[in-house]
């Protein structure tokens, strides 16, 4: 049974993967605002990033924090009709409500500097097509290489579930596009997934990594980024001030205060 002071206690559904680094400490920066904040009622549970994520038929809370990537998942969070805050990086349409997220230009224009400063000349981006949060970082990576007057180059496959490329994709083909491009090259890629792809494809064809192939991951999971041929350099995304951020914001948007204009 529930005591006095929990009646009016907000109950908050926390709609985020809890399978991913990412995930994980966005919901660590919830809690932790939620522990200076609150108290809040956080309704959270395991889930993958490809799971569909919803909150119970007749779920009584006040907000809601999600990864928001679907338009079915925009649209039964807005049949609600209670504040959600989107934290995805994925503008999903039907996905209007207020947002905290990665500034992926800013990532991608970060990465180019990173490889520029350690010497590198020669650039590309193993790219993920279809995706548009991908399309972003890649055209930013892109734009600050040309800035610097470097070469760039892109290959680019079709994902077999959200971001991730094909387990089956051609390693050989790949291999061969990294034999042809101008050496050392810095490859950027969308996450650890892609870029243990491009260690593999290296391997294939005898090119050493880091010395002729350097390979930067667009995110930094410390299981997958360990779990490669070489370890691997990611960008760390702001995740758990995200998380924080994120539920700051509710919290005004529960107390009827307006949301922000922009992201």
């Amino acid at each position: 049974m529930a005591g006095k002071g929990q009646v009016n206690t907000p109950r908050v559904a926390v709609l985020v993967d809890t399978s991913t680094m990412w995930g994980r400490q966005v919901v660590a920066g919830i809690q932790h605002y939620a522990l200076r904040h609150g108290p809040w009622l956080t309704f959270i549970e395991p889930r993958g990033i490809e799971e569909v994520l919803r909150v119970p038929q007749g779920w009584r809370g006040h907000g809601v924090i999600a990864r928001i990537g679907q338009p079915e998942m925009a649209r039964e969070l807005k049949a609600l009709r209670r504040p959600v805050v989107n934290v995805s990086g994925i503008l999903a349409p039907g996905a209007t409500f207020p947002r905290v997220t990665t500034d992926l230009a800013a990532s991608g224009r970060m990465a180019a500097d990173y490889f520029h400063q350690r010497g590198y000349r020669h650039f590309g981006y193993f790219a993920l097509t279809g995706l548009s949060y991908v399309a972003a970082q890649q055209e930013a990576f892109a734009a600050q290489v040309a800035e610097t007057g470097g070469s760039f180059a892109v290959y680019a496959v079709r994902p077999h579930r959200g971001a991730e490329p094909d387990w089956n994709l051609s390693l050989e083909q790949l291999g061969a596009w990294l034999r042809g491009l101008p050496k050392p090259v810095a490859i950027l890629t969308w996450n650890a997934s892609a870029s243990r792809e491009l260690l593999y494809a290296a391997q294939a064809v005898g090119l050493p990594v880091p010395e002729d192939v350097a390979v930067l991951s667009g995110t930094d999971d410390d299981l997958f980024c360990e779990f490669s041929p070489v370890p691997l350099s990611g960008i760390r995304p702001p995740a758990e001030q995200i998380g924080h951020r994120a539920a700051a914001m509710l919290d005004r948007l529960m107390a009827g205060k307006a949301a922000p204009a922009r992201p």
